[in-house]
């Protein structure tokens, strides 16, 4: 029953924690500093905290760990040639992608249907001429297009885009992976 008691207790304080503080709950600082609780200081991005037990009880340890997973950003992004973007990326890459490609591949809900994946935009409707009237940050994580033909729902994250990248050594590398099935 204690070691029940214990581990709820410990529940809640991870929840505390990850999900902020809230009356009557603990919080802690980037230290892993928590009220009433012996602590650890973190070693890189996550930590332990100790719980304090009455004597006899069963010791409880809960690891926590902070941050978000890194995420290659683009630092510069410019039109090449007629119909083709440029985005050079914080760790050096550049990718290249045409503009119609991005169109065709519009992550959307009204370009891709959200229960089965599949495509919903037919190409041949898509003009030749296609190009952005207008591209902005969406947070820290994606691009949003304001396309030629009115079309401007779709948030492209920067996973994607790298995902898609038409740049030679790119193409290459999904070519030699081997199909999913």
């Amino acid at each position: 029953m204690a070691n029940t008691r214990i581990a709820l207790g410990s529940l809640l304080i991870l929840l505390a924690v990850l999900l902020g503080p809230f009356s009557g709950t603990a919080s802690a600082d980037a230290e892993m500093k928590l009220a009433g609780f012996a602590d650890v200081p973190p070693s890189g991005v996550g930590g332990t905290l100790s719980l304090p037990l009455p004597p006899g009880a069963t010791p409880v340890t809960v690891n926590l760990t902070f941050g978000i997973p890194s995420l290659t950003i683009p630092v510069e992004i410019t039109q090449e040639a007629p119909g083709h973007l440029v985005m050079v990326w914080d760790d050096g890459h550049r990718s290249r992608h045409a503009f119609r490609t991005l169109r065709e591949r519009c992550p959307c809900a009204l370009c891709v249907d959200e229960w089965t994946g599949e495509g919903r935009l037919d190409p041949s409707k898509i003009s030749n001429d296609i190009h952005p009237k207008d591209v902005g940050r969406v947070g820290a994580y994606a691009l949003k297009f304001t396309w030629s033909d009115g079309h401007l729902t779709g948030i492209y994250t920067f996973a994607f885009l790298r995902a898609i990248c038409e740049c030679e050594a790119c193409t290459l590398a999904r070519e030699a992976q081997p199909e999913a099935r």
